[in-house]
């Protein structure tokens, strides 16, 4: 059960991600150059390195949703139980899709 919740997790964080790439108007926070300018910590360093390399998950919104994603689906993995043997992934993959869809839409979060 944690992992269908962290899977529906990562697919909002996912499409959140889309969002500022493509559409940012309509991602979670328009107004926050954090939020919508790429490299935005990197480039208000002078081009720090660290925010290059160590703290990239806190460089600006993408890369933040882009870690919790990642963080997400590997939990996922660790809490996972067998349901349904091998259509597990196909539920899972049902899941995100559908979850990513919605999220993108803004049908959902």
């Amino acid at each position: 059960m944690i992992s269908i919740l962290l899977i529906a997790a990562a697919a909002v964080f996912d499409s959140q991600r889309d969002k500022i790439q493509f559409d940012a108007k309509r991602s979670w926070f328009p107004s926050a150059p954090f939020w919508i300018t790429r490299n935005y910590m990197e480039k208000r360093l002078g081009g720090s390195w660290v925010f290059d390399t160590v703290l990239s998950f806190a460089n600006d919104g993408w890369h933040a949703c882009k870690s919790v994603s990642l963080v997400c689906l590997f939990a996922a993995a660790v809490f996972y139980t067998p349901l349904f043997g091998f259509a597990d992934i196909v539920i899972f993959y049902c899941l995100y899709g559908v979850t990513f869809t919605l999220s993108y839409k803004g049908q959902i979060i």
